[in-house]
């Protein structure tokens, strides 16, 4: 009887070891909080997301880690009943005062304690967000919107999933080598009138360089940066620290550039990247349908004044 007792004591020990490994190692946060909804127990990732050592954890709440709404406890975690897992969405907010958005799968366990498991929902949020932008800017194109209208939307759409950022559209005129119109509806109005009638060129700032070369041009530093060297003063007088842009092309031709602004020294990620060119893209779809209808419009135009032409007599026949 000891031998079967000491046996299955083992067995127990090297299952709640393998059980502990596997709640490390899981991708999501792991929280078991009690019956007065302070936190027991929290796994690796709980510490890594939140911010919060396994002590301190200990010592907080639900209430202290959730953003409430209307002041309820999240989840109802004592509504929940045995063999039932609410999962919902909500707002953690972390050591240092961020918030970001979660999915919680919350149950009861046998012990009266409850499981919560956490995953951080933030990228797919802000994927959600893209997409319904990009519609909302299809939707306008589609219906033949102002383009002026359209571009300060792709401004703002990317501004509200990119924080801090401050958008930029530059249209080049009809050869490509001046700035036409500057676009930006949280840019100071001075300065985007203040670039309109510059000429691109090789140390033009990031867009008039990066519409020059033809290319994606990231400078990180403008006070610093040679590119900037005749536009730094006016950039530093409205606190911007940084331009990364990317020139829209279509048939080898520079229509104009998108660009981000940061009111900080800043460099772009991979995930900056891909979501600039995302927006560059809308944008590029918006100025070749607009420059498209302008040359039908043209034609249509010419060859009205030719058919009405009093001195002459046509006449269209069928097949």
């Amino acid at each position: 009887d000891i031998t079967e007792k000491l046996e299955a004591d083992k067995k127990l020990e090297e299952n709640e070891l393998r059980c502990r490994i596997l709640v490390e190692q899981a991708s999501d946060a792991i929280l078991i909080v009690d019956k007065s909804l302070r936190y027991i127990e929290v796994n690796k990732m709980a510490v890594t997301m939140l911010g919060y050592s396994r002590e301190e954890f200990l010592d907080l709440s639900v209430k202290d880690i959730t953003v409430l709404d209307n002041g309820d406890v999240p989840l109802r975690f004592t509504d929940l009943q045995n063999d039932r897992t609410i999962i919902q969405e909500r707002e953690f907010k972390r050591k240092d005062g961020s918030i970001f958005p979660v999915e919680i799968s919350a149950g009861l366990l046998s012990d009266g304690n409850y499981l919560a498991i956490v995953r951080d929902i933030a990228e797919r949020k802000r994927l959600e967000k893209v997409i319904s932008g990009e519609k909302q800017v299809l939707e306008m194109i589609a219906r033949g919107d102002n383009l002026e209208d359209i571009l300060n939307t792709i401004a703002v759409n990317y501004e509200s999933i990119a924080q801090s950022a401050i958008c930029s559209i530059l249209l080049l005129d009809a050869d490509s080598t001046h700035i036409k119109k500057g676009l930006g509806p949280n840019l100071p109005a001075a300065y985007n009138k203040a670039i309109e009638g510059e000429p691109v060129g090789p140390a033009a700032g990031s867009c008039g360089t990066a519409a020059y070369r033809k290319e994606r041009v990231i400078v990180a530093d403008i006070a610093s940066d040679p590119l900037w060297i005749s536009y730094r003063n006016l950039a530093l007088k409205y606190d911007l620290r940084a331009c990364w842009s990317s020139p829209i092309i279509n048939d080898g031709k520079v229509l104009g550039t998108f660009a981000i602004y940061y009111n900080e020294v800043r460099l772009p990620t991979e995930a900056d990247f891909k979501l600039i060119d995302r927006a560059a893209s809308q944008v590029k779809i918006a100025l070749v349908r607009h420059y498209s209808e302008i040359r039908i419009k043209e034609k249509e135009t010419k060859f009205s004044k030719v058919f009405h032409n009093p001195g002459y007599a046509y006449a269209i026949l069928d097949a």
